[in-house]
């Protein structure tokens, strides 16, 4: 009876013993289990870090592009407003010039009028001259026949008083 109780006693510790091996087995798979779990865990947190300090750094560049987009806007607002002052200027100064240009225009066309206005009265002047010209010779002309008649006369007169003296005396 004692050899029965000791072979099953064995027989338990048997069993017992196989499970404390299948018991130690599972500790030892539950052990790596729990250390691949840790280093996932540890290595999930380095990712989560990563991906903080990432997000960390895309906001910091968020902040300098929209610094930067700012900036590019005032000097967009700033060269639209340039280029503005530049378009008023230069459409005040094409109209300064079209304006001078027309006075220009005027001016010529008031001179090219005058200068006409001369040439008709030099023509009439050259004209008046040339009348005046024809009229002196003519005048000279008569003037000369005036002195021949005068002189004519004068002759007759001096041959009438020679002839009177020749009769009286």
């Amino acid at each position: 009876e004692k050899v029965a109780e000791l072979n099953s006693v064995q027989e338990a510790l048997a069993v017992l013993a196989a499970q404390c091996e299948d018991l130690k087995l599972q500790l030892d798979v539950a052990v790596e289990e729990r250390d691949f779990l840790r280093q996932s865990v540890e290595q999930a947190q380095v990712r989560e870090d990563e991906m903080i300090q990432e997000a960390e750094e895309a906001h910091k560049k968020e902040v300098d592009l929209s610094g930067e987009l700012a900036v590019a806007r005032e000097t967009e607002a700033n060269l639209l407003a340039a280029l503005t002052a530049l378009k008023a200027q230069s459409e005040q100064e094409d109209r300064r010039k079209r304006d001078r240009l027309e006075r220009h225009s005027a001016e010529l066309n008031q001179l090219s009028a005058a200068m006409q206005q001369l040439s008709e009265e030099k023509s009439l002047l050259e004209r008046q001259l040339e009348d005046r010209a024809i009229h002196a010779a003519k005048v000279v002309e008569e003037l000369e026949r005036v002195r021949r008649d005068a002189d004519d006369y004068k002759s007759q007169m001096n041959d009438l008083q020679s002839s009177m003296k020749n009769e009286m005396g």
